[in-house]
């Protein structure tokens, strides 16, 4: 069972690829449907035990349902691929922000940017990332930059009211 686990992170770490340039969304996602048709036919043969169905049938249905959002990384450089490389980057966000404000808790860097703050360090960090973001937003139709901004403000006041609830629960229940 270990050997499917082992085999599945290579395929997401690269390390099968001879060059970078081979490293795609569409080469990673051809791999891993490969993959994941080998481990159902795996699954479903009659020679495993039931414990073996069981913990492989699982990890099949959680890769099945997490397939959209595991292979779009791949296309851009510098993104951060593991879980690992995403909570270095957050953390490199955390520091740099209370290195800015001189506090200890980022809680208010969250509730002034919200869920785009760490999308906008990313594009800070690229070379030249200001010019390239610069370039990429009128690409964007308005009709869609109105959809992403209204429910990234709904989510925004969502995390303010759960704040100001568990932060000022005197203030809360006055109103």
């Amino acid at each position: 069972m270990d050997a499917w686990v082992l085999e599945v992170e290579q395929l997401f770490d690269g390390s099968w690829a001879r060059t970078p340039e081979e490293i795609s969304n569409t080469a990673v996602s051809q791999r891993f449907e490969g993959y994941l048709e080998r481990l159902s036919h795996y699954v479903a043969a009659e020679a495993q035990t039931e414990d073996e169905k069981l913990r492989l049938g699982h990890l099949w249905k959680v890769l099945s349902h997490l397939r959209a959002g595991l292979v779009q990384c791949y296309d851009i450089a510098g993104f951060p691929r593991t879980n690992t490389d995403m909570e270095r980057m957050i953390r490199a966000i955390k520091m740099h922000d209370r290195r800015i404000s001189g506090r200890k808790n980022w809680s208010t860097y969250l509730l002034r940017s919200g869920r785009c703050g760490a999308y906008q360090e990313w594009w800070h960090q690229q070379e030249e990332g200001d010019a390239c973001l610069q370039a990429r937003l009128p690409q964007v139709a308005p009709a869609a930059f109105r959809q992403v901004r209204r429910e990234t403000r709904l989510c925004h006041q969502e995390q303010l009211h759960r704040y100001r609830f568990r932060h000022h629960l005197s203030n809360t229940l006055l109103l």
